[in-house]
Order: C-alpha cells, then structure tokens, then sequence
C-alpha cells in the first residue's frame, strides 16, 4: 500500500463527495419549489376555478418567492456552518465533545495513539497534529482541518480500547 498514492484517492473521493452534496442541495432545493408549487396550484384549482377561471395556471410569483427562501435559508446555513468551521479542526474536535491529549499521558491506550500519529506525519513528511478523543464506545476517527497548519486528529475511545497497534 503507498500511502501517497491512497492520499491521492482520498482527495479525488473528496471532491466527488462535494459534488454529489451539492446536488443533493440542489435536488432538495427543486423539489421543495415543485412541491410548493404543486401545492399552490392544486389549491388555486380546487378555490378559484369556478369564479376566476385562473385554475389551470401556476402562480409563478409565489413559486419565485418559495425558491428564494429556500435558497436564502439553506445560504445562511451554510454561510454559519463555515465560519463555525472556518476556525479549524481545533473548532470540530471541540464541537464533537473531544479533549486534546496531552504529551507524557499516564493512559497507554492514548501514549500509544499519540506515537502512532507522530509516527505517521513523520512518514507522510506533515506536521504532527493535535490529537484528540472522544468519549464514545464506538469505534470511529476522523482528520479535520482545512491545511497543515490547522489539522486535528480525532479519536473515539471505543477505537483506542479495541484496535491493535498494526490496526490504528
């Protein structure tokens, strides 16, 4: 296994990732305006077609009107979801409810982890990052943070208890 070249996998599924979130947006954002408007019309058709004749018509301002609240709502989101973010993985690993491990741990279970890290960004020619825990049994891992400078670690407490060395 050449770990650069999986690095250069793990960013090409990356950004295939982000391009299929995207449509996903997207998708959510047409089918909330389809349903709005099929709503709208269908309600227009059952009130209005006998007095006003307008029932075979879509109502195009409401329809405009219920896209660009649906766009503005999920703008916002977006817009504090990445400055929430934008503070670097520090700020994930904190929101995830992890505590940063501390050099010297007197716990051989994160000592180990911690050698493991510095161990890989040594090979992988990167600076060693923070590392940090979460109390959960699970098992999960996560790498956070949008350069070098501000990556994080993050580790269940369920991984540190069940993975061999070889397996972290």
């Amino acid at each position: 296994m050449n770990f650069f070249e999986q690095q250069d996998q793990a960013r090409q599924k990356t950004w295939l990732l982000i391009a299929l979130f995207a449509a996903a947006v997207v998708g959510i954002i047409g089918l909330t305006v389809l349903l709005m408007a099929a709503s709208v019309w269908g309600f227009e058709v059952w009130s209005a077609a006998d007095v006003s004749g307008r029932g075979n018509q879509f109502n195009w301002t409401v329809i405009a009107k219920t896209a660009f609240a649906v766009i503005a709502v999920v703008a916002c989101v977006i817009f504090f979801k990445r400055l929430q973010i934008s503070q670097g993985g520090h700020a994930i690993a904190d929101m995830l409810g992890g505590r940063p491990v501390e050099h010297g741990s007197d716990d051989p279970n994160e000592q180990r982890l911690l050698n493991v890290v510095e161990e890989m960004a040594i090979a992988a020619g990167l600076p060693v990052p923070p590392v940090y825990i979460m109390n959960e049994t699970t098992i999960n891992a996560f790498a956070a943070g949008f350069s070098d400078s501000d990556a994080v670690i993050g580790v269940t407490r369920g991984t540190l208890e069940r993975m061999s060395r070889d397996q972290l």
